[in-house]
């Protein structure tokens, strides 16, 4: 039985050895590409903020948004964040009404990698009482690098 179980053994390490040397592969062939998305993302996250600086943050940059596009907003929450690896995702969600033609551009404007945030969630359905206003239930998001909260 021992022998079967250091058989066993000897070959999981073997895989897990050739998964090393293939992934170690990996990062060497894209290490440059890896070292420059690293770049952008520093300098974009800046200094960490604690998350109610996350959700104002996100709060404002949508109602500015609005406001300049003449839209309300209606339903409004704040979501959950969303952890992923050291970053969060600070979430908002809110529903417009209004015209494609102002809200589609609207949307693509807020939407803006440069500064980290997205249009993470949308449905958009026609108003049954006027075929040229639609309502949309949007979902805002920004990254964000939170602050290390204190273990005590």
């Amino acid at each position: 039985r021992l022998d079967a179980e250091k058989l066993r053994m000897s070959k999981e390490a073997e895989a897990l050895n050739g998964e090393t040397a293939n992934n170690q592969s990996y990062l060497d062939a894209f290490s440059a590409e890896l070292t420059g998305a690293k770049a952008w993302m520093d300098e974009r996250l800046g200094a960490p903020v604690s998350s109610q600086e996350a959700d104002a943050r996100l709060l404002n940059a949508i109602q500015e948004s609005a406001k300049t596009s003449d839209l309300p907003l209606v339903n409004t929450k704040f979501l959950a964040p969303l952890e992923r690896g050291k970053l969060r995702l600070a979430r908002y969600s809110a529903t417009v009404t209004g015209s494609e033609s102002s809200i589609y551009p609207w949307l693509a404007s807020f939407h803006n990698p440069d500064k980290l945030r997205c249009i993470s969630g949308l449905t958009i359905k026609p108003d049954k009482e006027d075929e040229t206003i639609v309502i949309c239930e949007v979902e805002f998001a920004q990254w964000y690098l939170p602050e290390q909260e204190d273990p005590a």
